[in-house]
């Protein structure tokens, strides 16, 4: 009996460490801000492309929420960590200011799209690399915008 107690706690242990909303760990930053330095390849440091994840949104629940900005409009989303490297945004709101330049708003849309396909992120160093269908993004941190 003594065995199958431990292999039933076992069980459970492995099952909470599985489950969604425990793989929200430290390794994930949060409440550090990141500029997008690359995007499928090509450097972008110069379009004001941020992103900044909390562990809750700022209605005070405790729905983990990244926000950023894509260049002229700001955007927020609630995200899921699904195992140690998963990553999923929700549904995307942004703002709908109008830029005054056209590829400002171009380079938000591919942006806005790119975070949509993300699907697994890792740390290089102090970089954040978020990849996904045909996306790879690398982001270094910064100072709050």
């Amino acid at each position: 009996m003594r065995w199958l107690g431990a292999g039933v706690l076992v069980a459970v242990l492995v099952g909470v460490l599985a489950a969604p909303g425990f793989a929200q760990s430290a390794d994930f930053p949060t409440k550090r801000w990141f500029v997008v330095e690359t995007l499928n390849g090509a450097d972008v440091r110069d379009k004001a492309l941020t992103f900044f994840a909390d562990t809750a949104s700022s209605d005070g629940t405790s729905v983990p929420t990244a926000t950023g900005s894509g260049g002229c409009n700001t955007w927020r989303a609630s995200y899921e960590i699904k195992a140690p490297d998963q990553f999923k945004l929700g549904d995307i709101a942004s703002t709908k200011k109008m830029c005054p330049e056209r590829l400002a708003m171009m380079m938000e849309g591919y942006y806005l799209l790119a975070m949509v396909k993300i699907a697994r992120w890792r740390m290089d160093a102090a970089a954040l690399v978020l990849t996904g269908d045909q996306t790879t993004m690398r982001l270094t941190p910064q100072a709050q915008p």
